[in-house]
């Protein structure tokens, strides 16, 4: 008999899809070794279709997702128990790389009950077993999960128990415990390909998990386990096994639409929800994913002294001017630390973030662990510095009165440099807290 809970959410594999190959194209492999299509998977889990055209395959060099998969129903949905943490289910679903990022975020903020964000930072950079100094670690637990309980923001992550994902979900762990208001609860999401996560075999039934029951074993490379610490996931599938990034495009896309959403706060008139985009290390596919980000026009906070892409970057805008080209000392810095064969491509990128580098931050381990909702907003707030006009500022303005961050407000909204009109400000009751914040 169906448990009321999978009958109600019956119509999640009607929208949502997995990817299943549908051409095993063999992946060039040593004497003596398994035929494994480059898909990832061995010859014997495909499809009776996929290995039954053998002509196709033979005249087909290179496997590409978008044309060398399928869409099915997804059949991994629901709640997640992690055995033996004693922490409450999280929610996940795995579904295509090609879903709908409004559908996504409807599934959240709609089906799973998960407030609408005030703000969404997305961590990205360092998703291997990188060294997190201390310093970092401080910057996670004190400064980025606490503004994150005290705005109202998501947290987005690789929701894995490896790299930065693995920081963050103990950072917000270790806020969690030592934080006195049970009511507050900070949301870490998780975007993890699903071909990468260890076990995900025990989270498969097509009706729904109400819970699947988690249970860490001794991951295999290259896969990794999911990090508890996390409340939710969205386990990307773009019918690989065992390959990074899979999940990327779903990710930039998610991120660009909850962009485009208003939500309120504060009493205020609604704003777009602000995502800020924090780069933490980072290899050589950091420089296309900054690049990206910017030029949707969603602002970049660089941790400079984590390492890796993150230092390039900030050494790169700090030592240039506004409209000095990077291209040459991108490629000076660059030798040695990224492959040889990426270089003129990544200068391009570095190229492509100068032109945007009113929208890039840069926090540098040699300064005071500053109240972190300081630098978040003075992030956005930055990003709107290219204009002059009021309006520009505004969301940021709302941001500011719905944190009650006066400090901030009279600092970097009411320097002089802007006129403001009452009109501009929304309701009565929002133009004299502001009116307050001028005088303060």
């Amino acid at each position: 008999m169906a448990n009321p809970r999978q009958k109600d959410q019956a119509w999640i594999p009607k929208l949502f899809k997995k990817k299943v190959c549908t051409t095993f194209i063999e992946q060039p492999s040593e004497a003596g070794g398994s035929s494994l299509c480059q898909c990832g998977n061995v010859r014997s889990k495909h499809i009776s279709v996929a290995t039954e055209d053998a002509f196709g395959a033979a005249i087909v060099s290179k496997w590409v997702s978008a044309q060398h998969t399928t869409e099915r129903p997804t059949d991994a949905y629901g709640e997640v128990e992690f055995v033996g943490t004693g922490r409450r289910p999280s929610k996940f679903i795995r579904l295509s790389d090609a879903s709908n990022p409004a559908a996504a975020y409807g599934l959240v903020t709609h089906h799973w009950k998960i407030p609408h964000p005030n703000l969404v930072v997305s961590v990205v950079g360092g998703e291997g077993e990188v060294r997190v100094r201390a310093w970092l670690k401080d910057v996670l637990r004190k400064g980025l999960v606490k503004a994150a309980q005290t705005t109202g923001a998501w947290i987005m992550t690789g929701g894995l128990q490896a790299g930065v994902g693995k920081y963050v979900g103990e950072a917000v762990r270790d806020h969690t415990t030592a934080s006195t208001n049970s009511s507050t609860h900070v949301v870490a999401m998780g975007i993890a390909p699903w071909g990468m996560v260890e076990n995900h075999h025990c989270l498969v039934n097509p009706k729904g998990s109400f819970p699947a029951r988690y249970i860490r074993t001794g991951p295999a490379s290259p896969f990794c386990p999911l990090d508890a610490n996390h409340s939710a996931f969205f386990l990307v599938d773009d019918g690989t096994t065992g390959k990074a990034g899979g999940e990327a495009s779903f990710r930039a896309r998610l991120e660009n639409y909850i962009a485009q959403q208003k939500v309120g706060a504060g009493g205020l008139r609604s704003i777009e929800i602000p995502v800020l985009v924090l780069l933490i290390c980072g290899d050589s596919s950091m420089f296309k994913r900054i690049s990206e980000a910017l030029h949707s026009s969603i602002p970049c906070l660089l941790l400079s002294g984590s390492g890796g892409a993150a230092d390039c970057l900030a050494e790169l805008l700090e030592e240039t001017l506004p409209g000095e080209s990077l291209k040459t000392k991108a490629l000076e810095k660059m030798r040695g630390k990224f492959p040889d064969n990426e270089l003129a491509e990544l200068a391009e990128e570095a190229e492509r973030i100068g032109a945007r580098r009113e929208l890039v931050t840069i926090y540098s381990d040699q300064e005071g662990l500053e109240d972190f909702e300081t630098i978040l907003l003075k992030a956005l707030v930055k990003a709107c510095r290219k204009k002059s006009e009021a309006a520009c500022y505004l969301d940021e303005l709302r941001l500011a009165v719905a944190w009650n961050r006066v400090d901030i407000a009279s600092t970097e909204l009411f320097c002089g440099d802007i006129v403001w009109e009452v009109g501009q400000l929304g309701s009565d009751e929002a133009a004299r807290r502001i009116e307050r914040m001028k005088k303060a």
